[in-house]
């Protein structure tokens, strides 16, 4: 039996369990790592995950695993299947989507120029050459592209595959006096991929960030780069999935209709997005995903859920079933009406922060973290950039940060980063009375 899903899934039946779902996924990596502006590796890698749900008398197994030959996965199913008939049977369980069902092709998700690339160095150098351009000479990142296949099938009689390509840039950018800048590109094609926006961006930050002094506590009106808002709106988007919610992870918690951010928060997950880096016709049920409003103005609209959860609340599914709990896809804040290049002068006086790390929570259910400012963060007198700060640390609350948005620009971008493990579309951010204290305290 080779790893095909549907076969698995028969022989998962045949072995006992009630419900099964397999995704197998073929992938295809070419990685460029660059340092002091110079191509150090390349390497390429392929890669086949075998992902295996299944219940039996509603105790749930879960696995993953890699190329497997007959034997190998019929020994797979059975240890599964022998593990799940030892834990507590979870009462709450529902079951998977009955298919089969029809999926609308989503545009911009496969680009024959990313499977056939060759000519790497064009795209890194596109890249440098623009950093050297903004006045910076040091230079590192990385260059990915990735080619994959997906397939799955059910015991609900759902048996369906889709393609896709994504290709990504991360670049940063070192001054000789302390700056340093950060940017990415990220895109399913070739046409909306910016190699050269990414580098110029990292070194005109880098090159602003010089000879950066310590920054004061207080609190500010803050300027969010697209690459630093995202941190935050990830985890408001996996502080959605009902599972979050259930665990005691989430800050969305019990306030379904509620107010949660002000009238310029709007959320939306859409696994359907042209374009977007996780965008696909199905989720993990194989139900078709859809573009669903989590947060519509301020008020928490819905949780995500997949079909076991929106059983358990009397609703219905929002397709973002995972293997195990409902996820994201494609995370959007929607633009607002001020242009990119006048962010700055309707900021007036406050920091401009242009990336962030260590997004951490001190209490999940209150919405209380804190992040760190990383690379050219400023502080900004009368709509212009007065100098380079460091050493200070983002420490507030997710609902008082969506209440406190006062501007959005028109201009988004779509962010996978260091911080980012999915995909945020987001625009540039100013919100009012944010706290700041000092990175070591």
């Amino acid at each position: 039996m080779k790893m095909d899903p549907e076969r698995i899934v028969d022989k998962a039946l045949a072995l006992g369990a009630d419900d099964a779902v397999v995704q197998a996924t073929d992938a295809h990596t070419v990685q460029v790592k660059f340092v002091e502006s110079q191509a150090e590796v390349t390497q390429g890698w392929n890669h086949r995950r075998l992902e295996i749900f299944l219940s039996v008398d509603k105790k749930i197994g879960s696995t993953t695993v890699t190329a497997q030959d007959d034997r190998g996965i019929e020994d797979v199913l059975e240890k599964l299947l022998a593990r799940a008939r030892v834990v507590t049977p979870k009462e709450d369980y529902y079951g998977i989507a009955e298919g089969p069902y029809e999926y609308r092709k989503i545009k911009g998700l496969f680009d024959r120029k990313i499977r056939d690339l060759q000519d790497y160095g064009d795209i890194t150098g596109a890249a440098i050459d623009a950093c050297h351009e903004a006045g910076i000479s040091r230079t590192a990142g990385v260059f990915e592209t990735t080619v994959f296949t997906r397939e799955i099938s059910t015991s609900g009689g759902v048996d369906a595959e889709d393609e896709g390509t994504s290709v990504l840039l991360s670049i940063r950018a070192f001054g000789e006096n302390g700056g340093s800048g950060h940017a990415v590109s990220c895109a399913r094609e070739l046409e909306n991929f910016e190699p050269g926006r990414a580098g110029s961006e990292a070194g005109e930050i880098a090159a602003l960030a010089e000879n950066p002094g310590e920054g004061d506590k207080g609190r500010f009106r803050v300027l969010f780069h697209p690459l630093a808002f995202a941190p935050i709106l990830e985890n408001a988007g996996e502080a959605a999935s009902i599972f979050a919610v259930e665990a005691g992870f989430s800050f969305l918690g019990g306030k379904l209709n509620e107010r949660v951010g002000g009238e310029n928060f709007t959320l939306i997950d859409d696994g359907t997005l042209e374009g977007g880096l996780l965008s696909r016709p199905f989720d993990a049920e194989g139900v078709p995903t859809q573009r669903n409003t989590v947060v519509d103005r301020g008020i928490l609209r819905k949780y995500l859920h997949n079909t076991s959860t929106a059983k358990k609340y009397g609703t219905t599914t929002t397709a973002n079933a995972g293997l195990l709990s409902p996820r994201p896809w494609n995370i959007i804040l929607p633009p607002g009406e001020t242009r990119e290049d006048e962010m700055l002068s309707e900021l007036g006086s406050g920091i401009y922060v242009t990336n962030v790390w260590y997004t951490r929570f001190q209490n999940y259910t209150a919405g209380d973290f804190s992040t760190v400012p990383r690379d050219g963060a400023f502080l900004v007198r009368d709509g212009e950039i007065a100098g380079s700060i460091s050493g200070i640390r983002i420490t507030d609350n997710m609902t008082r940060i969506f209440q406190n948005i006062s501007r959005l620009s028109r201009e988004t971008r779509q962010i996978k980063s260091w911080e980012v493990s999915g995909s945020v579309i987001t625009p540039w951010a100013i919100v009012e009375d944010v706290g700041i204290s000092r990175a070591t305290e």
